[in-house]
């Protein structure tokens, strides 16, 4: 705006143009006449008006220029109150009491220097009109203003205005959108003045920029505080809120949206498309797709179900909602968005499925049944328990099924159920042909949504009836035979010296000992075994000295806990040969004799039988056995590396084959566009000689020229085809690296230059390594050493390259997710590759990136077969095995990885130069 510019009304404007003309008329009267004294009047009333009026463009400019409100509003007053010539200018803004009474209070003041301010004078704060000057709010209001000298004023006024100081006072009425909002005084404590009627409406349309000062800045004040009130709502209600152009392109949208798609912040998301965002490509084709409908029909669509990968990395549903947005004239300008996530609600539907789907599959009837005895749902089990279709089970009742409940009790049933809560019982159910089965019924009282349910399992317990009927049989029968028992045990008495026989006689040990553990018996068996000689060697033993520390120790802890609680224990033991101390491994049979009245403790006894030879075979088996899953293992490994080198063999076929079929078509573009473009050339200057010879061509020809824009056709027409040569030029780039990739042709042993090897490779992962939009580029930093030719398989080697590197790039793009996009600016994901002649015969390529590193205890695994540490479908855990087998069998070299978590991984291949491999 123009730095004197002021905003005046049309009755102004006339006036000042009336008082300019009187003031040219005393200028040309000065002029004419050589009357000094007039001519100094003359002047000098020129002066002061133009002083006033710079003021007010002054004051003007401040209210303008100056951001702040309240100092924009000193500095107009201390514009105006200079260019005036008063001791004083000050605002009062009116408010009303709790009753409604007028007041005002003064708001800013400027005095000149040496006048007592009165801004901090409380007696000028909700000041009662009728109280400060009666008369003014009403003549105020009106719109006229107060001027004159104090001396005039009635007494009331008088005496207020002249305590402080004044003695002549104007007061001018401000006018906020047709209200009165206050006013504005102008006091001089000095002199008595008189003022004219040109400075009264120049002072009125100062104070009318002035109102316009205060009305803007409460315009401004609302304005915020609805964009703030807007911007709270939006941001607390639960749904996600966006509105885009018709572009697709982003307007604004509340805070929970801006997290959601990754931008922060809401203006952060003004301008960007939500290619820009955080979801998939192909949500953001739907989400663009479903923009187009809404804006082409103009209707609202409603309801959409839709994924969307979040900022984080989740995937999540929404249910949204799309209306279009209309200008003034209805024409659709955009779309309003809202959504809701409804990932919980999708899961709980997965999950009631998951629960129908198990409740489906067990074998016991499940059954929810209301308090009429009608049946609300049944599972799949209870159809084939029942032999009824479902929909025939949901229209019948509990009594079709139960021929054990009879109606009558119902009532009382249900209350018991409601009562419990829980009940177990047996019942007799009744299937469709007519057979009935005994079933074992668990009942749950459930109360959902203010309806009740009792949840009721029936179990079939046919099978368990009829074990219970052969048990009561099997127990009359133990009875009879216990009966039979007690008679053997009559005579077993006599037989007793014949069993001691067989003990001294049996090839394996026996033992008797006490409670405490005191050797009271052993068989010539057991003695032998143990290197006993006598009996009374091993009366003065216990058991503690027949087995090693260990083996006691077990004793306590393991053996005696179950012998005490069973009765009898059998298992393994290691006993201790008394003369040599040799560990005899015996299996053995320990159990208790108790007293028969009593039942008290009274021996314990134990068979022990010497297993050595037997653990000797069981060791060379298990030997068999480990080697034989070991061959099973190599032979697993051989038979997977053997198709995937069939695999990738028959893609190396594939690639060489693609590259030679796009070779042929490219190279004829190639080779035919240098001569187009001389083509062209050559006509453009035959066009340019008909211009120069022919500068008034006739009127078909000048249209034609105008219509095909033949000036724009010759510059775009070069441009077309320099990008058609560059083009082509790309292609046969990447024809040549599938070739050198492929190496169909190099399959034998021969020299190759490993560089050519790196780069084919680097060349088909490019499009790997391009930005995405949670990362930047992949940086490819290459420093290559002077190597010679090496002996090597060119395409076995292209295939060790290609798996380090592709793994190297899933490695960076996995870490990438857990790091903020600025870190990834300020550190890009890097891979380092290093080619060197270490030796006589040996280079090393090292691949190393600045990724998240590998663990030591995965390190110690990575080039086992099948071993991976990648998701199910996502890596065969064959590659560095693989490449293993490549550079250690087939090359006589080293493969080696050291990695630290969090420092990045680092490759090294090394082989020879030069050496003679049998290639069978």
């Amino acid at each position: 705006m123009d730095d004197n510019f002021i905003s005046i009304n049309r009755d102004t404007y006339s006036f000042l143009l009336q008082e300019l003309k009187i003031l040219r008329e005393k200028v040309t009267t000065l002029e004419n006449s050589q009357d000094l004294c007039n001519e100094q009047k003359i002047w000098h009333s020129l002066e002061e008006r133009n002083r006033l009026l710079s003021g007010i463009v002054t004051a003007a400019n401040c209210l303008l220029a100056i951001a702040d409100y309240d100092d924009s509003i000193d500095a107009a007053l201390a514009a105006l109150g200079e260019s005036a010539f008063v001791d004083r200018v000050y605002v009062f803004e009116n408010h009303f009491s709790e009753t409604g009474e007028p007041l005002t209070s003064q708001r800013w003041e400027w005095v000149r220097p040496g006048v007592t301010p009165e801004i901090d004078n409380p007696l000028l704060q909700n000041v009662v009109y009728q109280e400060l000057c009666p008369g003014w709010y009403e003549k105020l209001s009106q719109g006229r203003s107060i001027i004159g000298l104090v001396k005039d004023f009635p007494e009331p006024e008088r005496e207020i205005l002249a305590s402080q100081g004044i003695h002549s006072i104007f007061a001018i009425p401000i006018q906020i959108k047709g209200e009165f909002w206050g006013f504005i005084g102008f006091d001089d404590c000095q002199k008595e003045r008189r003022w004219s009627g040109c400075e009264q409406l120049i002072l009125k349309s100062a104070v009318g920029n002035l109102g316009a000062a205060i009305a803007r800045h409460h315009t401004e004040v609302k304005l915020r505080e609805s964009q703030q009130l807007l911007q709270l709502v939006m941001d607390n209600i639960p749904q996600f809120v966006f509105w885009k152009d018709c572009d697709s392109v982003y307007l604004g949208c509340n805070r929970k949206f801006a997290r959601a798609a990754g931008v922060g912040e809401p203006e952060r998301i003004i301008g960007l498309s939500d290619y820009d965002l955080a979801w998939k490509r192909s949500e953001s084709d739907w989400f663009r797709e479903w923009d187009r409908r809404v804006m082409r029909s103009g209707v609202p669509q409603l309801n959409i179900v839709e994924p969307q990968q979040q900022a984080d990395g989740k995937q999540s549903w929404l249910n949204t909602n799309k209306i279009p947005l209309r200008d003034t004239q209805g024409n659709v300008v955009g779309i309003l968005g809202t959504f809701e996530d409804i990932t919980e609600r999708k899961q709980a539907e997965e999950n009631l499925r998951l629960i129908q789907f198990a409740l489906d599959r067990v074998q016991d009837s499940v059954f929810l049944v209301e308090p009429n005895a009608s049946f609300f749902y049944v599972n799949e089990a209870a159809c084939r328990n029942l032999g009824y279709s479902q929909e025939e089970l949901l229209s019948m009742t509990v009594f079709d099924i139960d021929i054990a409940l009879p109606p009558g009790n119902w009532s009382s049933h249900w209350e018991g159920v409601k009562q419990k809560h829980f009940l177990n019982l047996e019942s007799v159910h009744c299937h469709r042909n007519g057979k009935e089965f005994p079933v074992s019924i668990s009942i749950n009282y459930v109360k959902f949504n203010d309806k009740e349910y009792s949840c009721t399992i029936a179990r079939n317990i046919t099978e368990q009836k009829n074990t219970e009927a052969a048990l009561k049989q099997l127990n009359e029968e133990l009875e009879f035979r216990v009966e039979k028992r007690t008679e053997q045990l009559l005579r077993a008495k006599a037989e007793e010296h014949k069993l001691i026989a067989l003990i001294e006689n049996s090839n394996d040990l026996i033992a008797i000992a006490s409670p405490n553990n005191e050797l009271l018996y052993i068989n010539t068996a057991g003695c032998e075994l143990l290197g006993i000689s006598d009996e009374n060697e091993f009366k003065n033993k216990t058991i503690k000295q027949l087995h090693s520390l260990g083996t006691w120790k077990y004793l306590l802890q393991e053996v005696r806990p179950a012998l005490l609680q069973s009765g009898a224990w059998k298992g393994e033991l290691n006993l201790k040969h008394c003369l040599t101390s040799e560990i005899i491994e015996i299996e053995s049979s320990i159990f208790l004799i108790r007293d028969e009245i009593t039942g008290k403790h009274i021996y314990t006894a134990s068979i022990g039988r010497d297993i050595r030879d037997r653990k000797i075979v069981e060791m060379k088996l298990k030997q068999q056995a480990e080697e034989l899953e070991q061959s099973l293992f190599e032979l697993r490994r051989t038979q997977a590396q053997l198709i995937h080198s069939e695999k990738m063999s028959s893609l190396g076929q594939m690639v060489a084959g693609i590259a030679h079929e796009i070779n042929n078509p490219v190279s004829f573009v190639y080779g035919n566009l240098s001569p187009a473009f001389r083509y062209f050339q050559d006509l453009l200057g035959l066009v340019e000689l008909y211009q120069r010879f022919y500068t008034h061509p006739p009127p078909e020809i000048q249209a034609e020229i105008e219509t095909i824009e033949l000036d724009f056709l010759k510059q775009d027409l070069t441009k077309l085809l320099e990008s058609m040569q560059e083009g082509t030029r790309r292609i046969k780039e990447i024809v040549i690296s599938l070739r050198n990739f492929s190496r169909l042709d190099e399959s034998e042993f021969k020299k190759v230059n490993i560089h050519d090897g790196i780069d084919s490779t680097l060349m088909i992962l490019r499009n790997r390594l391009k930005a995405k939009p949670n990362r930047p580029e992949i940086a490819i930093a290459k420093h290559y050493g002077s190597l010679p030719l090496v002996h090597c398989y060119p395409s076995q080697l292209n295939q060790v390259f290609m798996n380090i590197l592709s793994n190297a790039i899933d490695a960076l793009d996995e870490y990438s997710k857990t790091l903020s996009l600025k870190h990834l600016e300020t550190y890009p994901s890097r891979i380092h590759i290093y080619t060197e002649h270490i030796a006589e015969n040996r280079v090393a390529i090292k691949i190393i990136d600045n990724g998240p590193g590998i663990a030591t205890d995965i390190q110690d695994r990575l080039f086992e077969p099948f071993f991976t540490t990648k998701d199910i479908g996502n890596g065969t855990g064959l590659g560095l095995s693989i490449s293993y087998q490549i550079i250690v069998e087939k090359h006589r070299g080293k493969l080696s990885c050291q990695s630290n978590p969090g420092q990045g991984t680092e490759f090294l291949i090394e082989i020879p130069i030069t050496h003679a491999i049998n290639q069978n």
